[in-house]
């Protein structure tokens, strides 16, 4: 049986109770932290409203994250408008991101004791990138709360392979493929753990287990198999665009995810993270099948994912969290080499207090980066500023209220008038959208900054930045500088056209 260090006692079941639910309160109220800004803001989240107000389902991914905002939203009696639904979505996602921190402290927990959970529970809460993606009606922590459930239920059903465990890994597995189609990887934490029950009760268990499995994802998916001409099309489109890239590049492996891996798993964890590999492997004869798959889980992914062509940091999340609870099992590793040396509380606290200073520096910069929206600030210097008759182009990011931007209410009421382009750059030259009559122009850096860190080979690209070259001879009227949350700080620029 794995468990942790013998000599340390467990937690009774109503102390862990509180405890589970003051964690998943305190990551909740983390994750819906200024959460309110604009909904199209994000280029994704106007396709989920629309989804969620009644139109048709699109099957891009799974339904549990969109069904459940749904279903809350009804409970709550929450209006039906775009912006009160996607606040809905994201306390939801904010939701599954807290029940994915409680799953994975509980199996470190049962892995490594209360030091291992502990350092667990305050390095996911403090990872900045489970806290920006807590703020999107996005599935990834969806997905991140499916896979958790998934491995704290293999766990528990490796420790005792029973119909109820059998059950709720079943649920759990389901719960994971309904969050993104890539959850079918939990299958690889559950069907190891079955074949490896005892051969009399295997058949018995097995059939708890698809039972389960088979109800609760047909329940939470009934639209995608009412409509499975969609939902192949649909499914063809996230395949071909896993193995193909978003613009056909194909198979093509690269290291932005090790940029990734350093973003988000600082390098002042990585002694933590290697000594929680020491500790599974000096003890691996103890360990279920549970215990590899965090071990190997994390650096399988980070594998796949680097040979794919489509890459994004959000895609990285399931392996930033697994990362993190072996970091959380290499600080109970740390405290055990120390409490020679100090006594074992100066010891806990010491490495707790290490760990969690090295993830705050990032924390701290998204959480300062939500409560501040730049499209604000420069509208507000706009109004006060710019005279009224100016016309101003602006590129599709920069979002400020123009008639073809029917999401802002009235965009008719803003004083200048506003028309929007792609890219300035393909509108014409600085004297041709002079002749045109725009008196401003507003860009994005999130647009244009393609041309100045990629090669610029093609002559378009090469007219393109050319074009910004020349824009920035001239200093702003206006700027601030793309951050790190880009929905809310895309870098955003106002010049004067005129000469």
């Amino acid at each position: 049986m794995e468990t942790g260090t013998p000599s340390r006692p467990k937690l009774a079941a109503w102390p862990l109770a509180v405890l589970s639910a003051l964690l998943f309160a305190l990551c909740l109220a983390a994750g819906t932290r200024s959460n309110g800004f604009p909904f199209f803001y994000h280029p994704d989240e106007p396709g989920k409203v629309d989804q969620l107000l009644g139109g048709p389902w699109n099957f891009h991914h799974p339904l549990l994250l969109l069904r459940t905002t749904k279903l809350a939203r009804k409970l709550a009696g929450i209006p039906p408008t775009a912006q009160d639904c996607v606040v809905a979505g994201r306390w939801v996602s904010a939701a599954f991101s807290a029940l994915a921190v409680v799953a994975l402290s509980g199996f470190t927990l049962r892995l490594r004791g209360r030091t291992a959970a502990a350092a667990t529970a305050l390095l996911l809460l403090f990872n900045h990138q489970i806290f920006e993606l807590s703020h999107y009606l996005k599935e990834d922590t969806a997905l991140l709360a499916g896979l958790a459930l998934s491995l704290l239920a293999a766990q528990a059903f490796s420790q005792r392979a029973s119909p109820a465990h059998a059950l709720g890994m079943g649920i759990a597995c389901a719960l994971a493929i309904s969050g993104k189609y890539l959850g079918v990887v939990a299958l690889a934490f559950a069907i190891p753990a079955l074949q490896r029950c005892p051969p009399s009760a295997r058949p018995r268990l097995w059939l708890t287990f698809l039972a389960a499995f088979s109800i609760a994802l047909v329940a939470i998916n009934f639209p995608l198999v009412e409509n499975l001409v969609t939902f192949r099309t649909s499914f063809d489109r996230e395949v071909g665009l896993v193995v193909h890239g978003q613009h056909g590049g194909g198979w093509s492996p690269h290291f932005e995810y090790w940029k990734t891996f350093v973003d988000n798993v600082t390098p002042a964890l990585w002694p933590f993270l290697l000594l929680g590999y020491w500790s599974l492997w000096r003890s691996r004869r103890a360990h279920t099948l549970p215990a590899w798959s965090l071990a190997l889980f994390p650096v399988a992914c980070a594998i796949l994912l680097s040979f794919s062509p489509k890459s994004n940091d959000r895609y990285f999340l399931p392996v930033t969290a697994f990362f993190l609870c072996l970091a959380g099992i290499g600080v109970s590793a740390a405290v055990d080499l120390l409490a020679g040396k100090l006594s074992r509380r100066l010891a806990i606290g010491l490495c707790l207090l290490v760990s969690v200073l090295a993830e705050t520096p990032a924390f701290i910069r998204y959480w300062r980066a939500f409560r501040h929206d730049d499209r604000a600030d420069m509208r507000a210097w706009m109004r006060a500023h710019l005279p009224p008759d100016a016309t101003v182009l602006q590129e599709s990011r920069v979002l400020l209220p123009a008639a073809d931007n029917q999401r802002w209410p009235r965009p008719d009421l803003w004083p200048q008038k506003i028309e929007t382009t792609k890219l300035a750059c393909d509108a014409g030259s600085l004297d041709e959208l002079r002749r045109k009559g725009f008196t401003h122009l507003a860009v994005s850096e999130s647009d244009y900054g393609r041309f100045f860190r990629g090669s610029g080979k093609t002559p378009g690209q090469r007219q393109a930045r050319e074009f910004y070259e020349l824009l920035h001879r001239s200093p702003p009227l206006w700027q601030r500088a793309r951050g790190k949350v880009i929905y809310l700080h895309p870098g955003l620029e106002i010049y004067s056209l005129a000469r």
